[in-house]
């Protein structure tokens, strides 16, 4: 197989990963397209049925490198992002009217959060600690209110969008993954 496709003129890095699953699937980490298949699948035909797609997520992951090489990123210790999340946690707490009984900062792969609406617990990356506040505020919002709407339906994104402009936030919070996962590395 080929450890480039190329788009359009572009030359888009690739992997390609074995898997037991049934299904093919395409994933962009960083701006490295990997195919995800199993033993015998057409990988050729899917990745030309897919074409369109591979050229928009890449010239957006392409987007998001750049715009990440001009961030600074904030530097927080574990202790202070624990007293930053906990002042976001009691004021969204009060707006929402709910309390997690369990608050975790743990290293996560993908995610800013997660939330167990039915044990009241809410998780937080510790990547968080690079973030500006306003980028944390919104993170926390967004998982507490989980303990009030569990999942991402219209209500849940009615509520997040009368506070916050998702699409900016979520834009500069997938920038800010980029810088952090170029800083990390």
């Amino acid at each position: 197989m080929f450890s480039e496709l190329s788009i359009k003129g572009l030359k888009v890095p690739c992997v390609f990963v074995k898997t037991q699953r049934r299904r093919m699937r395409l994933e962009f980490r960083g701006s490295k397209l990997y195919v995800i298949a199993p033993n015998g699948a057409d990988v050729e035909r899917f990745i030309e049925n897919n074409k369109e797609w591979i050229y928009r997520n890449y010239l957006r992951q392409k987007f998001y490198e750049e715009e990440a090489k001009k961030l600074n990123l904030y530097t927080r210790s574990e202790k202070e992002l624990s007293q930053t999340l906990a002042r976001f946690i009691a004021k969204a707490s009060k707006e929402l009217g709910v309390t997690p009984l369990k608050v975790k900062i743990k290293r996560m792969k993908s995610r800013w959060g997660s939330c167990n609406a039915k044990s009241r617990s809410v998780n937080f990356n510790a990547f968080l600690k690079y973030l500006p506040d306003e980028l944390i505020e919104y993170v926390v919002y967004h998982e507490l209110l989980h303990l009030k709407v569990p999942s991402h339906n219209e209500r849940f994104n009615t509520i997040l969008n009368a506070k916050y402009n998702q699409k900016i936030v979520r834009s500069k919070l997938r920038i800010y993954w980029f810088a952090i996962q170029s800083f990390e590395e």
